[in-house]
């Protein structure tokens, strides 16, 4: 489980929206059904919601090329922080720049495991995660 190399340190994880909702979706019911187990409930979970399966848009339109295939590529909406609270965890959802000071600071202060919705924007340069619709 969390914390077994750091316990005393808030473990974070920064995930896309198309992974969050392969693989990861289903993880945070189990995470909502034992933080309270946890001698540390602190985890933050930031999903970078761009509505861009990326990796596929690395593979097909960079590196070989292709022109973007809306219906491998395109990720549904999922209100991700809505979920979050609906399991009982923390969710704050950031759609302004001036929200991720703020939303970093309630989420590292928690006592209970946090989604972090950043919608970013899917066409920006991904050297710039926090490029705001």
């Amino acid at each position: 489980m969390k914390g077994y190399a750091w316990p005393d340190r808030v473990a974070i994880a920064l995930v896309g929206d198309g992974a969050m909702l392969m693989n990861g979706i289903n993880e945070l019911v189990t995470i909502a059904n034992y933080w309270k187990e946890w001698s540390d409930p602190r985890l933050i979970i930031m999903i970078l919601a761009n509505h861009d399966l990326n990796q596929v848009t690395w593979e097909q339109r960079i590196m070989a090329g292709d022109p973007k295939f809306k219906p491998s590529q395109d990720v549904s909406d999922f209100q991700f922080a809505r979920y979050a609270e609906m399991l009982g965890l923390t969710g704050i959802r950031v759609d302004q720049p001036e929200e991720i000071g703020p939303a970093w600071d309630e989420a590292l202060t928690a006592e209970r495991p946090v989604v972090i919705e950043a919608v970013t924007d899917g066409s920006a340069d991904s050297a710039a995660p926090y490029h705001f619709r």
